[in-house]
């Protein structure tokens, strides 16, 4: 009987220290048990099996059972979803059961379109320092992303939902209580409260400076089109029978809360964008023919003739003549006159025969003008006999 024993002490030593190191395979579920799983997801597609419902069992059941809140865990399987539409449904479904504690907001819903690789773990607010965005790689490991390229369906929804409540094992101190989401929430809704606020701040300023911007402009264009002495050129224009357009006057720029300061960057722009054409109406406005200046000059720029100076100019004849060396931003541009003087030396002996055509063409003044530009960019000048 001691040989019998001895043995029988031997056989049973050994067979414990085999086992030692490998962890107790989990019984399979009762019939009850599945029936309580089947409470937690929606599979349609039929590729639900054993392994996630035993990983829901033991995630609802046993492990958020142990932590504070008691957390709950979902799946629901769909198809024809693409990317965007599963995150919409998966919203969607989580608002409509209600997953997880109201008070404590700690549902999670993992939605799968298994053969399209697609996937979304909607997280309740409660959850959501616990289970972050960038928690996604530690729970879809490269593991389960090859699981799914093999169809092995359950297995991987299976790790996925082990994944996720061995993150919220780990993280669990950082769940939020009910009196925490208070908190947060009201401390989100102030903040919301003030951008909205900062937002129609800003709207209310943009219309205030755009219907300041229209009422100014209004004024603008009363005030050229009905005191001509209000500057010297404008003097002019107004006794060489040129009248001002009031709805075709440029606004003032930014120079909103001063009247006379939008005033004369108004009629500078007026300048610099009609003068051709006031030249070509009253020839004795100017030294020379409309033709010999530039739409737009770029000798007239406003960093060389700032608003202030051009508006208040004596004449138009004066700007035109002007002799101060202007190098602004363009240094290798300095006068009107400069450029003129240039293109008399080079081509004023064609210009009766340019304004016969001029008398015979459509050209609008701007049009004659550039044409003249280019005449006076390429041709060769005239020898004298």
């Amino acid at each position: 009987m001691k040989k019998w024993g001895l043995w029988l002490s031997l056989v049973l030593g050994l067979v414990l220290m085999l086992g030692i190191g490998h962890p107790v395979q989990a019984a399979s579920l009762t019939d009850k048990q599945i029936q309580q799983t089947q409470e937690w997801y929606r599979d349609p597609q039929e590729v639900i099996g054993a392994h996630t419902q035993q990983a829901l069992y033991s995630a609802n059941y046993r492990a958020f059972q142990r932590i504070k809140g008691k957390p709950q865990i979902a799946v629901i399987v769909t198809s024809g979803k693409d990317e965007d539409d599963l995150q919409d449904y998966a919203n969607e479904q989580f608002k409509k059961y209600g997953f997880g504690h109201a008070d404590w907001d700690n549902g999670l819903l993992l939605t799968i379109e298994p053969k399209e690789h697609h996937y979304w773990l909607e997280v309740g607010y409660g959850l959501e320092p616990v289970v972050p965005d960038g928690s996604a790689d530690e729970i879809v490991t490269d593991h389960v992303k090859n699981q799914l390229r093999a169809d092995q369906y359950d297995q991987a929804i299976a790790a996925i939902v082990n994944n996720t409540v061995h993150r919220v094992q780990r993280h669990q101190s950082a769940i939020y209580t009910p009196a925490d989401i208070g908190r947060h929430r009201a401390h989100e809704r102030l903040q919301n409260a003030i951008i909205v606020g900062i937002i129609w701040v800003w709207v209310l300023m943009m219309v205030g400076m755009a219907a300041r911007f229209f009422l100014l402009r209004n004024w603008i264009g009363r005030t050229l089109d009905g005191q001509p002495d209000t500057f010297p050129i404008l003097q002019q224009l107004h006794e060489a029978g040129i009248a001002i357009n009031p709805n075709k006057v440029p606004g003032g720029g930014w120079q909103l809360f001063s009247r006379q300061l939008a005033l004369n960057a108004a009629f500078a722009k007026l300048i610099r964008r009609d003068y051709i054409k006031w030249l070509a109406a009253a020839p004795q406005l100017g030294p020379l023919p409309y033709y010999y200046y530039k739409v737009q000059d770029d000798r007239m720029t406003d960093d060389k003739w700032p608003a202030a100076e051009l508006a208040t100019a004596s004449s138009l004849a004066a700007v035109l003549t002007d002799e101060t060396e202007r190098p602004g931003r363009l240094p290798a541009l300095t006068t009107i006159k400069d450029h003129t003087d240039a293109e008399q030396r080079k081509v004023g002996a064609y210009q009766d025969c340019f304004e016969k055509w001029i008398r015979f063409s459509d050209a609008k003044p701007e049009e004659a003008s550039h044409v003249w530009q280019e005449f006076f960019a390429h041709v060769t000048p005239r020898m004298p006999h």
